[in-house]
């Protein structure tokens, strides 16, 4: 029922410094997949789109809330062209791509044990970082002192996200954890500029569509402000890394959950804090 996945492919396929490859799904349901097609002909995009071992998972019922109701579906019987999450990340990585992830790593970890694959850099929200990375000023007051936490989109399959975290196949690793992403909030103000940027994006264009959609979605999702943009806020992050501050570490996991240390010389880097007014800049189109 979090509107997060969508609003990141909305944002995502229609900025102006992107350009989408592919879209992968998990766990690939029916039902994931005709609102992903959906969206993708709506903003009259034509990528590669992969499922989660397709067609495996194709009965499985894992899309609730009203949220959804705001986007139309592909008919079922009409979906074609659905191919592997691994083979279309094999085939459409390389050492100038970036992957996003905004859940548990099912499709990047079978990527990964395919030969040959290889990705220039690995942006991902998930991951914490705690006592000892972030300073103390920095800490939420929920996260205060924590050295480890529980987080669903690595905790969602551990080997995958170990594997990832200790691939040579991936260059450079940057994770958006939910010690930053949790302050990310959608609110009032987030809403009046998307409506703003709406009115000032020329009419049919991608871009357009795709923030008629969101504004219209959220106009009726909204739950009052504080909505929190855990993908939205990795997706930044892919656009421009400044948006965040980053400490390079080694990320770890025990029974309390992941955690990280500082340690040099990993290419691995989590966030410790970001700057709300750049965030707001990269997802509305606002002034840099």
């Amino acid at each position: 029922g979090d509107p997060d996945d969508v609003l990141t492919l909305l944002l995502l396929a229609s900025h102006p410094r992107v350009q989408l490859c592919a879209v992968t799904i998990t766990p690939g349901s029916l039902d994931q997949i005709s609102l992903v097609l959906w969206i993708l002909q709506e903003l009259q995009l034509s990528v590669r789109v992969g499922a989660q071992e397709w067609p495996k998972n194709a009965e499985k019922k894992c899309m609730r809330g009203r949220f959804y109701d705001s986007f139309g579906r592909i008919p079922e019987d009409s979906i074609k062209g659905i191919e592997t999450a691994a083979q279309v990340l094999l085939e459409c990585c390389d050492e100038d791509t970036t992957l996003l992830t905004g859940g548990p790593l099912h499709n990047l970890g079978h990527a990964l044990e395919l030969p040959k694959f290889a990705l220039g850099r690995w942006v991902a929200q998930g991951g914490f970082a705690g006592e000892g990375v972030v300073p103390s000023e920095l800490q939420m007051e929920k996260f205060a002192g924590k050295r480890t936490c529980q987080t669903w989109n690595f905790g969602g399959n551990k080997p995958a996200a170990e594997a990832a975290l200790a691939s040579k196949a991936i260059a450079r690793k940057v994770l958006v954890s939910k010690n930053v992403c949790h302050r990310a909030l959608y609110d009032g103000r987030f809403h009046q500029a998307f409506l703003h940027a709406l009115e000032q994006s020329e009419a049919s264009t991608t871009r357009a569509t795709a923030l008629k959609l969101l504004c219209s979605a959220m106009d009726k999702y909204q739950r009052g402000d504080g909505k929190k943009l855990h993908d939205p806020l990795a997706m930044a992050a892919v656009i421009d890394e400044t948006v965040c501050s980053f400490r390079e570490v080694h990320v770890f996991n025990d029974r309390q959950g992941w955690g990280s240390v500082l340690q040099t010389g990993t290419n691995t880097w989590i966030s410790i804090d970001y700057d709300d007014e750049r965030f707001r800049q990269i997802l509305t189109g606002g002034p840099t």
